[in-house]
């Protein structure tokens, strides 16, 4: 793999170096400000790769008509409105 040089490189330094001195900020925060508990990654606990989310077919909510639209289909003329049904044909 080819180092990158020059500007590239430059400004990669200076996002290292700011990263790392906000790191260290919020490590001298934690200590002195919050006091936070700080869990050593070994001790966590994995995750459990069977444990899936159930999905909600949620397509009906997003496919209705907002209410707002019938209070102000008077405002969008209709040559919008055509191509708004237009591009929903397209996009669905």
């Amino acid at each position: 793999m080819t180092p990158v040089g020059g500007t590239y490189q430059q400004n990669w330094e200076k996002k290292l170096a700011e990263a790392t001195e906000l790191s260290a900020k919020a490590t001298k925060d934690n200590n002195s400000v919050y006091y936070e508990v700080v869990t050593k990654p070994e001790l966590l606990e994995q995750p459990n790769p069977k444990n899936y989310v159930k999905l909600v077919d949620c397509s009906a909510e997003l496919n209705a008509p907002p209410e707002l639209d019938n209070h102000l289909r008077h405002l969008v003329p209709p040559a919008v409105r055509q191509m708004q049904q237009e591009l929903k044909s397209v996009l669905d």
